[in-house]
């Protein structure tokens, strides 16, 4: 089986979403579960890393369509804590034996949100954003806090690095955030949202009084929204996104609104971030959008796995 990690294609692709079709999804859209494809869990491992003492944060695994005994994992390995966006390399993990030992290779490739997948022939494949080598002059946000670039397309979560620099001033220059603009004719934003999961231990349920508990805990962080917001995130309760505590944070308040026009993929095993068509299609287009294949052989490549799933 072609597996080790020497073998491991490395895809380096920058993203971007904007337009959607979707409508949200509602409790009787949501699917049933296959119970053949329920998860187990098993004890805690300690995975080694030559990386001793230094964060690895966003770990992907996949395991192997038929032999569950072979997984991949990739993580992304913080070399300076005080910066985190630029010093951020890439390193994965094997296992034979299903978790149990773990094989290190440490990449040269320098970004973030690594993604994994096992394809059926044994194949390993990792997706990465970023470049070869550290790319700390090249990084987007660099360009743009230097005065290099007009603007910056980001996700929320690069609003901290904004204000710290303006607020030490550090910046330069005055800066704001807003919705992106109208594409295709109506105001959508493609989402995606952190939630909380209450694990559904058949046989082992909780006791109706945990499981009260379990919700006050949860209601009380969301109601603590404004340190979520420090983030940069939206905070999903309407009681903080009105306060005026809120209102007086900048840019959040301004982009805000694009809650009203949020999109979900729709609720499915095969859609979604990190998903079977997700990677079905950053498989195929990643190539043609770096120059490496034919936009035709692209899609082509994406049709034959998207009809391959089951």
């Amino acid at each position: 089986m072609k597996f080790p990690c020497s073998g491991v294609s490395i895809v380096v692709a920058a993203a971007l979403s904007s337009g959607c079709s979707a409508p949200a999804p509602t409790a009787e859209t949501l699917p049933e579960v296959d119970e053949r494809n329920r998860v187990r869990v098993g004890p805690n491992v300690e995975i080694p890393s030559q990386f001793t003492g230094l964060p690895l944060v966003e770990p992907h695994v996949s395991a192997h369509p038929v032999d569950a005994n072979r997984l991949l994992a990739a993580a992304m390995v913080v070399t300076d804590v005080n910066r985190p966006y630029e010093s951020c390399r890439l390193t994965s993990f094997v296992s034979t034996d299903g978790g149990e030992t773990w094989k290190e290779t440490p990449h040269d490739f320098w970004g973030y949100d690594p993604w994994t997948e096992i394809l059926p022939d044994g194949r390993a494949v990792l997706a990465w954003i970023g470049t070869r080598g550290s790319f700390q002059d090249l990084y987007p946000i660099a360009l743009f806090t230097s005065g290099e670039s007009a603007m910056h397309i980001n996700g929320v979560w690069e609003v901290p690095t904004m204000s710290d620099l303006a607020s030490q001033g550090k910046l330069g220059f005055e800066w704001g955030a807003i919705e992106l603009p109208v594409f295709f004719g109506h105001a959508c934003t493609y989402s995606d949202s952190h939630a909380f999961a209450i694990p559904n231990n058949v046989g082992k349920e909780p006791t109706p009084e945990k499981h009260a508990a379990v919700l006050e805990v949860i209601k009380a962080i969301v109601n603590e929204g404004l340190y979520w917001a420090s983030a940069g995130h939206i905070p999903a309760a309407k009681s903080v996104t009105d306060s005026a505590e809120y209102q007086a944070m900048q840019p959040n308040a301004t982009y805000a609104v694009l809650t009203a026009n949020m999109v979900y993929d729709p609720q499915s095993k095969f859609a979604g971030v990190a998903s079977p068509m997700f990677d079905a299609a950053g498989n195929a287009f990643t190539a043609a959008v770096n120059g490496e294949a034919e936009p035709a052989d692209a899609v082509a490549e994406m049709k034959e796995a998207l009809d391959a799933l089951e």
